[in-house]
Parts: structure tokens; sequence; C-alpha cells
């Protein structure tokens, strides 16, 4: 009895040190996911701090699906993705997302299952800059879902932020200044 309760303990622990399947995907899925967070700072937001719109639209697929936050309904490519970019550029300084943080996956869903799939990120942040223009700051909450292709290049992406309230922002801090 003795030897079967030293075997089922030995067992036990070995089992437990060995990883599972779901831990080696787990590890492969964090890797990918890893990735495509370092793809997103290296292009997109090194991109804003350089003024670089070639180096953002380079991790973007030529056949990229975009959601823009002010268009709701309506999809754009990466020409015009490109567009929304420089006229951000043109018209803001210091860009920079702060309070950053990436999740992957779904651990609940509806309506769809839960999935692990490292190829899909969020993204959650606040925007600050200061208008070119004005030399005023603004702030903007952003939340941004992308969807990673085999090559490491997002083909599908969707934006949520309140575009309209920098206009609000610049006026409220113009009007206190007068």
């Amino acid at each position: 009895m003795k030897e079967l309760i030293l075997t089922l303990v030995a067992a036990l622990v070995l089992s437990c040190n060995e990883p599972t399947q779901h831990q080696a995907n787990f590890a492969q899925n964090n890797e990918i996911f890893n990735t495509h967070v370092e793809t997103f700072k290296n292009h997109f937001l090194k991109g804003f701090e350089e003024e670089n719109v070639e180096l953002m639209l380079s991790m973007y697929a030529d056949s990229l699906s975009w959601d823009g936050p002010n268009e709701g309904g309506v999809t754009f490519n990466k020409e015009d993705l490109s567009g929304v970019i420089t006229n951000y550029i043109e018209n803001f300084d210091d860009i920079k997302l702060n309070d950053q943080l990436y999740f992957g996956g779904s651990v609940y869903a509806n309506p769809m299952e839960p999935f692990s799939d490292p190829n899909y990120i969020r993204v959650v942040g606040t925007w600050t800059n200061v208008h070119t223009a004005t030399g005023l700051p603004t702030t903007l909450k952003w939340h941004a879902v992308m969807w990673f292709n085999e090559d490491g290049k997002v083909y599908r992406g969707t934006d949520w932020m309140d575009v309209a309230s920098l206009e609000g922002q610049i006026s409220r801090q113009l009007e206190m200044n007068e």
C-alpha cells in the first residue's frame, strides 16, 4: 500500500512538472501576441513620435479594411488611413498614447464563443497632444481593435474615440483664455 501511495505521489509530481498542451499553446500564443504589441509600439507609436507616416503604415496590409472613429458604418482602406494619420500629424504635435493597455483574445464574448486568438489585439489608452495652430493641449480616450495576418500585418482594424471633442476642448480653452 505504501508503494502504491508513493507511486501515485511521484506520478502526480512528475505530471505537474511536464508542460501540458494548453501551457504550450499559451506560451506560443503569448509570444505571438507580444510580437504584435511590439509591432504596434515600434511602428504606430514610434511613427507618431517621429511624425513618420510611412513607418506607421508599414504595419498595415495593403488590403486593410479599417473602420474609423468618426464615420460609423463606413469602411476605409490603407490610403484613407494614410490621409487621416497625415492630417492628425499636420494639426497636432507631441502626440503620445498614455496609460496603454493591451488585451488579446476574448475571455467572454457574446454572442460568439470565447477565443484565445493571439492575432486579435485590443489597445486602450489616452492620446495627449498639442493643437499646432493654438498651442493648446487636448486629450482623447481611445480603444482600437486590430486583426493581424500570418505576415504580422494588420488587415482589419477599428478605432473608437470622440474625435468631435477635440474642437470642443480647443474652443473651451480659447474662451477661458480670453
